[in-house]
């Protein structure tokens, strides 16, 4: 996870662990954002295992038909 710092009251060098800091949040652009969720980033390389479903050993659903085949 990336973290962005604003530091309206903190002195910047508090607030050196984050990713990124700013002074004012209108100093963060898009492009600064996009630089830090890039995505050749090896946070962002490994993919989850897909999780597998576990099959029920239930029946399969019935495919009897009824006909009523009394006419009145």
């Amino acid at each position: 996870m990336k973290c962005v710092a604003v530091a309206s009251k903190h002195p910047v060098y508090e607030l050196g662990a984050a990713d990124l800091v700013v002074k004012r949040l209108d100093e963060l652009s898009i492009v600064d954002l996009k630089n830090l969720a890039d995505i050749d980033s090896p946070e962002f390389g490994m993919e989850p295992e897909p999780e597998m479903e576990e099959e029920e050993d239930e029946a399969p659903p019935s495919t009897a038909v009824g006909v009523d085949d009394i006419f009145l």
